[in-house]
């Protein structure tokens, strides 16, 4: 037997290789999504963890407010406040501080509505914000409308 008279190693036709790699392919997505599947899980346990963790954190130190407040009111009744006045001025400062984080939520409430972003993808469209109430008119009876004033006169 010669050189010349071996058969060529048989090759897999372009289908087989195409089933190949489709194959593949399949098997490479199912890992990619096992992969992710797993990590949103695991993203989704954390973030219930963390809810858990802030929650108790808050009650912590909701707490530990509460205990500073009523040594403060225990100190200024020990250097001479009322009680009244002791207790006046721990509601102002709890009030003083509700109104300053309302100034910070309103102020970040803002960039909650992603608008570089609706810029970016609607560059036509303009993002609607909430018009400013007008204050309220008072009506006197000479401003109503012609068929209230004829209706209270009858």
């Amino acid at each position: 037997m010669s050189l010349n008279d071996r058969e060529p190693p048989s090759s897999p036709g372009v289908w087989e290789s195409l089933r190949a790699l489709w194959n593949d392919f399949r098997g490479l997505l199912h890992d990619h999504l096992a992969l992710a599947a797993l990590e949103i899980q695991r993203a989704a346990e954390s973030l219930i963890s963390m809810m858990v963790f802030g929650l108790v954190l808050a009650l912590l130190l909701a707490s530990a407010w509460f205990a500073a407040l009523g040594l403060l009111i225990v100190w200024l009744i020990d250097i001479g406040f009322g009680l009244n006045a002791a207790l006046l001025l721990a509601l102002a400062l709890n009030l003083i501080g509700a109104v300053g984080l309302v100034f910070a939520i309103r102020h970040k409430s803002n960039n909650l509505k992603l608008s570089a972003s609706l810029d970016n993808l609607l560059p036509d469209a303009k993002v609607e914000t909430l018009p400013e109430e007008p204050e309220p008119a008072l009506l006197t009876v000479d401003d109503r409308p012609e068929d209230l004033n004829t209706r209270v006169s009858s």
